[in-house]
C-alpha cells in the first residue's frame, strides 16, 4: 500500500531524535527526583524489596539513569543506554503491576518509555548523534 506522505519518508533518520529527547529527559528527571525530592520514597522501595544497603541501591539506580538519560540525549551509546532503561523500565512495570503503591509513577509512563527504548534499540540514535559515525 502506498504511503500517505511519501516524501516525508526521506526524513526517517531524524524520528528517532524526538525520542531520543523524551526518553532521554524522562529518565534523567527520574533519577534526578530520585536523588532528591523522592530520596526517601526511592529508598523505602529498595528495602521494600530487601535490597541491602537501601541508600547504595538507591544512588546507584539514580545515577543509572540520569548517566543513561544523559546518553540518550547526547546520541552516544544509544543502543547500550537504551537496553540498560528498558531493563529498568521493564523492572519498574513488574514492580507496578505486583505493588502499585511502591512507584509513584503510573505504569502508563513505564509502558510508553519502554516502547521509546525498544525503539531506539532497533532503530539506531538518528541524525545529530555522536553515535552515527562510529
Amino acid at each position: 500500500m502506498p504511503s500517505t506522505f511519501p516524501y516525508i519518508l526521506s526524513f526517517w533518520m531524524y524520528a528517532p531524535i524526538i525520542l531520543r529527547i523524551v526518553g532521554g529527559l524522562y529518565f534523567f528527571s527520574f533519577g534526578y527526583t530520585g536523588l532528591r525530592s523522592l530520596w526517601h520514597s526511592r529508598v523505602s522501595l529498595f528495602e521494600t524489596l530487601r535490597l541491602r544497603p537501601a541508600k547504595f541501591w538507591a544512588v546507584t539506580a539514580s545515577v543509572i539513569e540520569m548517566f543513561a538519560g544523559m546518553l540518550l540525549l547526547m546520541g552516544f551509546f544509544t543502543q547500550i543506554a537504551a537496553a540498560v532503561l528498558a531493563v529498568i523500565a521493564l523492572v519498574s512495570i513488574i514492580i507496578k503491576i505486583s505493588d502499585a503503591s511502591l512507584i509513584k509513577t503510573d505504569i502508563h509512563i513505564y509502558v510508553l518509555l519502554l516502547a521509546i527504548l525498544i525503539s531506539l534499540f532497533i532503530l539506531g540514535p538518528g541524525y545529530f548523534a555522536f553515535d552515527l559515525p562510529l
